[in-house]
């Protein structure tokens, strides 16, 4: 072998030594603040590199972050890569009452929960194993706690805010349409002391999205998602002193309202018009 050729196969394997080196470093850099990491949608176990930062809800020894509710393949086609097992409930009890304007009881509570809000309820309502997926012959093993019960199951606890159960009545309406016959439908109503709703945002300029809903005839729609990203760790920081709500889209509570709710409404702000 001439000099030259010796030279050449030293270089080459002092190149990948120094190119192996690089990429152990990049491999080795910790995720962004911002990353589901360091969120409690990490519900990773022991043997994971990043552990799961709950402790109460949160597999035994899990390595994988994403199979709770991802996979490439087998997954559930209700939603690209979905894994986690839906939940069988077909009825939840939706939110009413007085201030919802613009629907009758009756036909608030035929709105069947769907889309999106449908695979998040999967866990949260408590009737699935946190831990049953679909690309796995077992269920991943939970760690039993205040907020998880022997069966894997999300339960309502001290601290545990994840339980949301089948009754919705509480909360903001979710899988109904929102669009501008929803919003004229509510402004050009003989209602007063309410505000006014704002037009559709739009999905490519607003961080408030619409996703699609089979209810009142199908379109696009208020969703768990519309207001909560399951995947950022926003609600870890504050602003001014107070918290963020669960993985909020938004800065702030206003900037998430606001995108639908008229924001000139003085004290009228206290009676929302669904």
């Amino acid at each position: 072998m001439s000099i030259i050729n010796k030279i050449i196969k030293f270089s080459i394997i002092i190149i990948s030594i120094i190119l192996t080196f690089l990429s152990a470093l990049v491999q080795a850099k910790d995720p962004p603040q911002t990353s589901i990491v360091y969120t409690k949608h990490n519900l990773s176990g022991s043997l994971s590199r990043w552990p799961s930062p709950s402790n109460t809800v949160k597999a035994i020894y899990e390595p994988e972050i994403c199979i709770f509710c991802h996979t490439p393949h087998n997954a559930n086609p209700v939603q690209p890569l979905w894994n986690h097992e839906l939940s069988a409930v077909q009825t939840y009890k939706v939110y009413w009452s007085n201030t919802l304007q613009s629907y009758t009881e009756a036909e608030s509570q035929a709105w069947n929960i769907d889309g999106f809000s449908k695979l998040c309820l999967s866990c949260h309502d408590g009737t699935v194993a946190v831990g049953s997926v679909n690309s796995r012959w077992e269920e991943i093993l939970m760690n039993i706690s205040n907020c998880i019960d022997s069966s894997g199951k999300l339960i309502p606890g001290s601290g545990c805010s994840g339980y949301i159960g089948t009754d919705l009545s509480g909360g903001h309406p979710i899988s109904i349409v929102y669009d501008n016959s929803l919003v004229s439908k509510r402004n050009n109503s003989n209602i007063t002391n309410s505000c006014w709703l704002n037009p559709p945002p739009s999905n490519r300029t607003s961080y408030v999205k619409l996703y699609p809903t089979q209810n009142q005839g199908g379109g696009m729609g208020v969703q768990c998602t519309s207001c909560h990203n399951p995947h950022t760790n926003r609600s870890l920081e504050e602003n001014n002193g107070v918290k963020w709500p669960p993985f909020w889209q938004g800065t702030s509570y206003n900037d998430v309202c606001f995108v639908c709710h008229y924001n000139d409404c003085g004290e009228s702000y206290k009676i929302w018009p669904y």
